[in-house]
C-alpha cells in the first residue's frame, strides 16, 4: 500500500510539471534570447541541453498549459532568428560542376552571411543584412568605360536603449573584408528595434498563494509533491505502529492474550 500511495504522488508530479519544447537544436546565443524574450512575458521557460563538446545544441522549454502564449510570443519578437549561410555553408552543397555565375552568386551569398555574422557580434546589435554588388569581371576589362566599382549596403537592427554602432568601423570592417572596396561604398542604415511593452504579469490562484502564471505550474509541483510526501509519510507511521502492535501481541504472555 505504501508503494502504491508513492508511486500515485509521483505520477502525479510528473503530469503537473510536464513541459514541452518550444525550439529545439539551437545555438546558446539563440537560446538565451529566447529564454530572455518568454521570462520577460513571464513565461518560466528554461534552457536544456548543451551537454557535449563543440557545437553544442539547447533546447527551450515551456510548461505545456504555456505552449500556445510561447509561440505567440515568439512569434511577435520574430524569434529564433535564422542565422545566414556563411560560405562553408553555401560551398558544402551545390551543382557538381558550378557555371562561373552560380560560383559568384554563391561566393557574395557566401559573404554576405559571414559579414551579418561578425556584425551582430556587436554589442546591442540584434541583427544585420549585408548585400554586397560585386563588379562584373567582363565589364571591367573594357577600355571604353571606367572599371565598375563594389558597393555594399548595411542594414543593422540595434536594441532599444542602445547606441547605434559607429558608421565608420562598420564600413572599414565591410571594405575590409571585399576587395576593391571602398569604405565611402558602403552604405550603413541603423534602426532600434521596437520597444516592447512593459510586461504586465498575469496573476492565478493556486489554492490560497497567489502567483505569476508562469510560476504557477512550478508551485503546483512543489504542493503536490508535498502532499503526496505527508500521504507516504502518514501511512508509514500507521504503518510502523501496526507492526509493533502486532509484534508485542504475539510476544505477550499467554493469560494476557486470553484476557
Amino acid at each position: 500500500m505504501l508503494r502504491a500511495l508513492v508511486l500515485v504522488a509521483a505520477g502525479a508530479g510528473l503530469l503537473v510539471g510536464c513541459r514541452s519544447t518550444v525550439r529545439g537544436g539551437l545555438a546558446e546565443r539563440s537560446a538565451n534570447d529566447l529564454v530572455l524574450a518568454l521570462h520577460a512575458r513571464g513565461i518560466d521557460a528554461t534552457k536544456v541541453g548543451g551537454g557535449g563538446a563543440g557545437d553544442a545544441r539547447f533546447d527551450v522549454r515551456v510548461p505545456a498549459s504555456e505552449l500556445g502564449r510561447a509561440l505567440e510570443v515568439l512569434h511577435d519578437a520574430n524569434l529564433p532568428r535564422e542565422p545566414s549561410p556563411g560560405l562553408a555553408d553555401v560551398f558544402a552543397k551545390g551543382s557538381l560542376v558550378p557555371t562561373a555565375t552560380e560560383e559568384r552568386a554563391r561566393y557574395v551569398s557566401g559573404l554576405d552571411g559571414e559579414l551579418e555574422r561578425t556584425l551582430e557580434r556587436i554589442d546591442g546589435v540584434l541583427g544585420a543584412r549585408v548585400h554586397v554588388a560585386l563588379p562584373d569581371q567582363e565589364a571591367s576589362l573594357r577600355l571604353d568605360t571606367p572599371p565598375p566599382r563594389a558597393r555594399a549596403s548595411v542594414l543593422i537592427e540595434y536594441r532599444a536603449g542602445h547606441e547605434p554602432p559607429d558608421v565608420a568601423p562598420v564600413r572599414a570592417l565591410i571594405a575590409g573584408a571585399v576587395q576593391n572596396l571602398s569604405p565611402g561604398d558602403v552604405a550603413v542604415v541603423s534602426l532600434p528595434s521596437e520597444p516592447r511593452a512593459p510586461a504586465t504579469p498575469s496573476w492565478v490562484q493556486v489554492g490560497p498563494i497567489t502567483v505569476t502564471e508562469g510560476s504557477a505550474e512550478t508551485l503546483r509541483v512543489v504542493l503536490v509533491g508535498a502532499f503526496g510526501l505527508n500521504i507516504a509519510l502518514a501511512a508509514a507511521l500507521i504503518a510502523t505502529l501496526w507492526s509493533r502492535r502486532r509484534t508485542r501481541r504475539a510476544h505477550a504472555p499467554a493469560s494476557d492474550q486470553a484476557a
